[in-house]
């Protein structure tokens, strides 16, 4: 019996073994994908081998570097605080990028040429306050890509677009003026909107 249990032992002993070698290989095969992924992103400088190919593979290989999270947290910081002074001396700041926004932005490389493409659609929370009064709303900056640029005025095919959203309840002077003036966030988004597009060209 003690012979039969040593061998048991010995068995599980090798399976062990086995299974954590297995886990290691697992692990390194993973390593591995990473900096492969890594390479493919960086584009591989290789010299030939037999000296036939004077281009690196890679040249042939289209890149796409994802820059979607680095830029929805630069618009994030880059938009909140934004405020905008009435004539009345009230104020109408931007407090929040809300969760629904989509912010998509990418490089691609092949053949040695890169391009970027992106495109934006924020939903922002601004609160208007006054001496006396205050109030919240909604801006929708959209329509924001590679193909359109900010500019007052323009069609829905090569500009920016916005909307406005406001508490319907709220009336008086103070609502019909901030009503009015809360179109002026667009143009101070825009610009701080094109002030991330711009640091992402240099990527």
């Amino acid at each position: 019996p003690r012979a039969s249990s040593t061998a048991e032992v010995d068995r599980l002993k090798k399976l062990k073994a086995s299974a954590e070698a297995d886990a290691e290989k697992k692990q390194q095969a993973k390593e591995n994908e990473k900096s492969a992924e890594v390479q493919r992103m960086q584009g591989a400088k290789l010299k030939s081998k037999d000296g036939y190919a004077s281009r690196a593979v890679s040249t042939e290989y289209l890149a796409e570097q994802d820059f979607s999270h680095w830029s929805r947290s630069e618009v994030d910081s880059a938009v909140i605080g934004v405020k905008h002074k009435t004539p009345s001396g009230a104020s109408i700041e931007i407090e929040e990028l809300q969760e629904q926004s989509k912010v998509n932005a990418s490089i691609t490389s092949k053949k040695g040429k890169r391009a970027l493409y992106y495109d934006m659609d924020l939903h922002l929370v601004w609160r208007a306050k006054s001496a006396t009064d205050e109030m919240k709303g909604l801006i929708r900056v959209y329509n924001i890509g590679h193909d359109t640029k900010f500019q007052l005025g323009g069609d829905e095919n090569t500009s920016y677009m916005y909307q406005l959203g406001w508490d319907q309840r709220k009336t008086g002077s103070f609502a019909e003026e901030t009503k009015t003036e809360a179109a002026e966030l667009f143009d101070l988004v825009a610009v701080k909107v094109d002030g991330v597009i711009k640091e992402l060209r240099k990527k």
